[in-house]
This record gives structure tokens, sequence and C-alpha cells, in this order.
């Protein structure tokens, strides 16, 4: 949502911390994939946002690679994942790396959909 908003609007930055939390044992980014992967279309439309921005190619890579994995994840398929990709080449290049992960993830946290 962040990175829809600051095409649109100015934003401002700040380099000073508003909040300060805790690192829990058993806390949310402990299970972070896992909580991916039960909502992957979140995590798909975001990746997909990241995909128009002039941040660094490796990044952008990252994302594509997580837009097509969280988008088997929400069922859909590889050629609708490249149709409505935003950038449609980087999405193509990743096809093949990103379902190795896909099946790793989907080994590796099986039953939890």
């Amino acid at each position: 949502m962040w990175v829809q908003m600051a095409r649109k609007y100015r934003m401002v930055h700040i380099n000073k911390a508003i909040y300060i939390g805790e690192y829990l044992e058993n806390g949310l980014m402990k299970s972070r994939r896992k909580n991916n992967i039960k909502s992957p279309k979140g995590c798909m439309t975001r990746a997909n946002g990241y995909l128009y921005s002039d941040i660094n190619l490796k990044f952008r890579t990252k994302c594509a690679l997580q837009y097509m994995i969280y988008g088997w994840f929400a069922g859909r398929s590889t050629a609708q994942l490249i149709k409505d990709a935003n950038q449609k080449w980087l999405v193509c290049l990743c096809t093949i790396p990103a379902r190795v992960i896909y099946t790793k993830w989907k080994f590796d946290f099986r039953g939890i959909q």
C-alpha cells in the first residue's frame, strides 16, 4: 500500500524511531512465512506492487519470485500470473526458480492451507 501511495503522493520519511518493540521467541516473525502462505493473495499483490518500483533489480527479482510463489498458493495459473504481472519479463525469468522454491515451501508447510 505504501508503494502505491508513494507513486501518487509526496511522502516524507523521518529517520527517527517511532516505535520500539520486543522480539518474542514464538512471535509473528518466526511464523511469518506460514502466515503468508495462509493469506497468499495479499502477499502476491504486495509483491506485484513492488515490481513497478524503481528499486534495484535484486529486490524486484525477489518480489517476482514471491509474486509467483504466493500466486500459486492462491491457486492462480502460471499463465494468469504472467498476464497480470507488472513486469512480465522479470516474472517470466523467475518462473523456474520460483517453481523450485514453491515446491519446497509446499512440502515444508503441507497441511496448513
